[in-house]
């Protein structure tokens, strides 16, 4: 049981670091990031490639994947968020799905179709815990996790720079007649969900292959794990992703794994009947 829980709680893990970015950026624009999930596929090849061509150890390459990521979301608020950012909700959404193709055919071009293995820091063993057997990259996956989102918590509560994006997540418009410059803060916005969609790719591609398609369907359960924690809602992101991650682990585990996915938009479905607006509700508010 202790040996799901873990795997559980490290899978749910990485959809709360993608779903914490795509709701961050949702908060500060109103606009959904289609290409997200596929930034964490970058992110993955970004490591990938900094391992083998740089031949850089593997936290250094880590280190390299956040950085790229973080210019390639600015990248996008430049040359498909802003110029489309007065356009109907659903130009911005159809762009960056379009980007999304884009960043995976370039991929395709420069690595193949094949899969690839990347390293973890830690290994590929495991420690004995109250008699179970759990993989010290899990545990790494946790750690790593947790150490996040304090300091996200503790950077957002007591920075100017963590003040300011919050304050433009609430209100584009008063955070500007306040004097603060709010297209920069959401170019950083962007560079960090873009930063956090890295790291939850390389603390993945350890566990799996790095592929074309890892980013996908990590994605699509980091949305239901925020739908299920109440859209736009950062704590409702990471216990939203948690309980996905569980969920499918445990289901996959003890039910059958050919009902994987079945799960996670299981508990979305029995979730929205339960509580419409997610387990954590956002005062919902008018974008002007």
């Amino acid at each position: 049981m202790l040996q799901l829980t873990v795997a559980g709680v490290a899978l749910g893990s990485i959809y709360a670091l993608v779903a914490i970015g795509f709701v961050i950026i949702y908060r500060a624009t109103g606009a959904v990031n289609f290409a997200h999930g596929d930034m964490v596929t970058v992110g993955a090849f970004a490591a990938l490639w900094a391992t083998t061509v740089l031949e850089a150890p593997i936290l250094v390459s880590w280190l390299v994947a956040v950085l790229m990521l973080g210019v390639l979301g600015m990248l996008t608020y430049r040359f498909v968020y802003r110029p489309l950012r007065h356009h109907p909700f659903l130009a911005v959404a159809i762009a960056t799905l379009g980007l999304a193709f884009v960043f995976r055919g370039v991929l395709f071009v420069i690595f193949g179709p094949q899969p690839a293995a990347l390293p973890s820091p830690v290994g590929g063993g495991a420690v004995s815990i109250g008699g179970a057997v759990v993989s010290r990259h899990l545990l790494l996956i946790i750690g790593v996790t947790a150490v996040l989102v304090v300091s996200q918590a503790l950077f957002f509560r007591h920075t100017f720079l963590g003040k300011s994006l919050r304050a433009t997540a609430e209100n584009q418009e008063v955070a500007r007649m306040l004097g603060l410059r709010t297209n920069r803060i959401i170019l950083w916005t962007f560079a960090y969900g873009a930063g956090l969609a890295a790291v939850a790719g390389v603390l993945l591609a350890p566990v799996r292959f790095v592929t074309l398609d890892l980013g996908f369907g990590v994605l699509l359960k980091a949305i239901v794990g925020a739908i299920v924690g109440g859209f736009g809602s950062l704590p409702g992101a990471l216990v939203g992703g948690l309980i996905v991650g569980l969920a499918e682990v445990f289901g996959a585990s003890l039910i059958s794994s050919a009902f994987r996915d079945t799960f996670a938009f299981g508990i979305l479905i029995i979730i929205l009947l339960v509580r419409p607006h997610g387990l954590f509700q956002v005062k919902a508010e008018e974008k002007v």
